[in-house]
């Protein structure tokens, strides 16, 4: 993290909760440019592991096909069940490996932080200390920097599989059938609406939190 970045984490002096929200955005790319390249791979991990999600349904689809056969193959049976929990356990593995990566990259920032915000409090004036007060500044090294944990090591990876998964397992409804798949995106639109509704002003009512808690 730059020192222009740095200082806006140690004074923390923002006109409003909007403008305190968009530094806290804007601090959050400056802090992840370093470890852009480390992201990106587990990131790849993250979206094997929901294009895998199809795999378990695409051979449990197969399988259920197969035993409504008159006359049932136990080696393709035996094939078809491999094959579902090979899938699962891949995807596992995937997902678990991209939530170390991230979590690697995470205690490496958060060190890097806290070595940084003391270095830079070691050398303010002694007025400095008594003007901040002990709650915004025990906040700063302990609270946010703790914070960074979910912005880094689960932010990019949950978020990434929450859209390829759905997405992936949408497709393969289209190809079993159609009016399945329509059926099941039908309610998305409500869903959208009153998500977006309770999340107005979100980003501004977390920034007041935040500033209450200091």
């Amino acid at each position: 993290m730059d020192d222009s970045a740095m200082d806006q984490v140690v004074d923390g002096e923002y006109g409003s909760a909007k403008e305190k929200s968009v530094a806290g955005q804007n601090a959050i790319r400056q802090l992840s440019q370093p470890v852009k390249g480390k992201l990106f791979v587990a990131q790849v991990l993250a979206f094997l592991s929901g294009v895998l999600a199809i795999a378990p349904y695409v051979a449990l689809v197969e399988l259920g096909r197969e035993l409504m056969q008159d006359q049932v193959d136990p080696a393709r049976v035996n094939w078809i069940v491999i094959l579902l929990v090979s899938a699962y356990m891949a995807r596992l593995s995937l997902y678990f490996v991209a939530l170390g990566v991230t979590h690697f990259i995470d205690l490496s920032l958060r060190n890097q932080m806290r070595r940084q915000i003391a270095a830079r409090m070691s050398a303010a004036p002694l007025s400095w200390f008594t003007r901040e007060g002990e709650g915004k500044i025990r906040k700063t090294i302990q609270d946010d920097t703790a914070t960074v944990h979910t912005v880094i090591a689960h932010g990019p990876i949950e978020k990434l599989n929450a859209i390829v998964s759905p997405l992936a397992l949408l497709m393969y409804a289209f190809v079993v059938d159609w009016r399945l798949a329509l059926l099941s995106i039908a309610t998305i639109p409500i869903y959208v609406g009153m998500y977006g509704m309770s999340m107005r002003g979100m980003n501004e009512k977390t920034a007041q939190m935040d500033t209450k808690l200091a």
